[in-house]
C-alpha cells in the first residue's frame, strides 16, 4: 500500500504543476477564460447602462454615478438600491451574450498580451444584434487574467 501512495502523490504534484503552467504565459484569444472575461466585462457595462436608466435621481445625488458592480455590493444595505439592482438583473436575464468569430490581431509574448477581435452578439429571443469588438487579454505575473475592451 505504501508503494502505491508515493506514485499517487507524485502524480498529483505533477498535475498541480501542469495545471498551474496552463495559467501562465500569453493567453489565446479564444481561451474559454478569456471569452468568459470579455462577456463578463461587457455584461457589467450593459448592466451599468441599464442601472443608469433605472436609477432614481435622488439616489444618484446621494451615492454618486451608477456603477453596477459598486451598487450590487450595496444592495443589502439600502432597500432602494436593492429594488433597482433587482430590476436591472431581471431585465438583463432576458438577454444572452456570446462571443464568436474570434481572430487574433496581434500577440506579444514578452508582456503576455494578445490583441483580438470578435463578434459580440446579444439576443433576447426576439431581437438579435451583433457588433464587432476589439479586445486585449493579458496574463499578469500573478497568473490573473486582465481583459480590456479596445476602441
Amino acid at each position: 500500500m505504501k508503494k502505491l501512495i508515493i506514485p499517487v502523490i507524485a502524480l498529483f504534484v505533477c498535475l498541480a504543476v501542469l495545471s498551474a503552467c496552463g495559467k501562465s504565459g500569453t493567453p489565446d484569444c479564444s481561451d474559454s477564460d478569456v471569452k468568459k472575461k470579455v462577456v463578463d466585462v461587457v455584461s457589467s457595462a450593459v448592466k451599468t447602462n441599464l442601472l443608469a436608466s433605472e436609477f432614481p435621481v435622488a439616489l444618484i445625488a446621494k451615492y454618486g454615478p451608477p456603477d453596477y458592480e459598486k451598487w450590487n455590493k450595496l444592495k443589502d444595505k439600502n432597500e432602494d438600491i436593492k429594488k433597482v439592482i433587482d430590476q436591472v438583473n431581471e431585465e438583463f436575464a432576458k438577454y444572452t451574450i456570446t462571443l464568436t468569430g474570434i481572430k487574433k490581431v496581434g500577440k506579444d509574448d514578452e508582456i503576455n498580451l494578445c490583441k483580438c477581435s470578435g463578434n459580440l452578439t446579444s439576443s433576447d429571443g426576439n431581437d438579435e444584434r451583433t457588433v464587432n469588438i476589439k479586445y486585449s487579454a493579458k496574463r499578469r505575473e500573478d497568473g490573473k487574467l486582465f481583459v480590456q475592451l479596445l476602441e
